[in-house]
């Protein structure tokens, strides 16, 4: 019955010197079961370091079902409930000075990091790769670019498509910051 995860979005704002606010958006599918904080690690793209664990902390749940009526299809949040689609926002400050975080910095000479996360279990529902635990990562390099930020998604994804039309979906990445 763990059939929620439905997907992610990762995105990091540089703050100060090797400080930056990660944002994690996890859509879950309101028929599954209540989300807990996925795992969230980092660690180096070669796998020459131990990864670091992170807590992320949950800013906020909405609804994001597109309905034409009042009804909010997923009340009470974060619970089993009828067809719809649920946003889940936390986010998570990465300091790179921090000693458990500093090895991080000598990746094989590449510095390439991944923000993981991780969750069983993937929706169900989604019929266009394995089932199994859910997975998505976001890559940062503060040795190269120390001072970047990734782009933003400035649209909500579309949960529902409709059977036999011709869809265009544009999640509009912006790289402003």
């Amino acid at each position: 019955e763990a059939t929620h995860m439905m997907g992610a979005q990762i995105t990091y704002e540089h703050i100060d010197s090797l400080k930056y606010k990660f944002t994690v958006k996890v859509y879950r599918d309101c028929r599954g079961i209540p989300l807990a904080a996925p795992t969230t690690t980092l660690r180096c793209a070669s796998g020459t370091s131990t990864p670091v664990t992170v807590k992320l902390t949950r800013i906020s749940i909405r609804d994001i079902t597109p309905v034409c009526s009042s009804k909010n299809p997923c009340s009470p949040a974060n619970t089993r409930a009828s067809k719809g689609i649920e946003e889940h926002l936390y986010t998570v400050i990465v300091n790179f000075n921090d000693s458990a975080l500093k090895p991080l910095l000598k990746c094989s000479n590449s510095c390439e990091i991944y923000f993981e996360i991780s969750q069983c279990c993937r929706n169900g529902a989604i019929n266009t790769g394995p089932s199994g635990n859910f997975y998505t990562f976001a890559m940062i390099n503060p040795c190269k670019a120390p001072k970047n930020s990734s782009p933003q998604w400035t649209n909500t994804p579309k949960p529902y498509l409709c059977c036999n039309q011709s869809v265009y979906y544009n999640p509009t990445a912006m790289d402003t910051i």
